[in-house]
């Protein structure tokens, strides 16, 4: 890597724990995840920021964008439903009226976080395989996929790999973790200790 690519990157780097700083979490972890719902990479300044976007935004069907706090915003996310209803997310273990009126504000707990967090952890490795194809289409194995989801209407990745056998596995995950996040079928991430073969999938009606 040339110096100058490399002093970009760490002025990159810089310029993301600075912003996370600003928002006041200096010493907690960051996380740089791909956000499938949104089509691009994001920052999360904690580990209950980590939880609450994989669990309650990213994987969540009914939510259909959201956004993060730009700093002193007074909330940590705000999430727009099918419904159309907006609402701000804060994380707080206080019982605390809602200060908005254009808004409904939503208090997440610590607990309540770290009771999901199983579950964030089986729902972020599904959500490698849908980053490791960002950037393609697969326009073709989405198709066939696709047709696979509907033809059977339900059952087990490991239908999807036998009916599709020229398309590489990783690609079929990938593309069955785009259709998900879509809407187009639901995946059943609390049966099985991890998201592969022998887990559970349907069509939505």
């Amino acid at each position: 890597m040339s110096a100058g690519k490399h002093s970009l990157k760490q002025e990159h780097r810089r310029r993301i724990l600075q912003e996370a700083r600003a928002r006041g979490h200096g010493s907690s972890n960051l996380w740089y995840v791909y956000s499938v719902k949104l089509n691009r990479d994001l920052v999360l300044p904690s580990d209950s920021a980590l939880i609450y976007w994989v669990v309650f935004l990213e994987i969540d069907l009914d939510v259909v964008e959201f956004s993060q706090s730009e700093g002193g915003d007074g909330f940590d996310f705000l999430v727009k439903k099918q419904s159309g209803s907006v609402s701000e997310v804060v994380f707080s273990d206080l019982d605390e009226p809602s200060g908005s009126e254009e808004r409904c504000t939503i208090r997440i707990s610590r607990s309540q976080l770290l009771a999901k967090a199983p579950l964030a952890i089986k729902a972020m490795k599904a959500m490698a395989y849908a980053a490791a194809i960002r950037g393609s289409a697969c326009t073709a194995a989405s198709n066939a996929v696709r047709a696979i989801e509907v033809s059977l209407g339900a059952g087990d990745v490991q239908a999807v790999l036998r009916n599709a056998p020229l398309i590489a596995p990783p690609i079929i995950c990938g593309v069955l973790i785009r259709h998900f996040i879509a809407g187009l079928i639901e995946i059943d991430l609390t049966k099985e200790p991890s998201f592969g073969r022998y887990t559970q999938w349907k069509c939505r009606t």
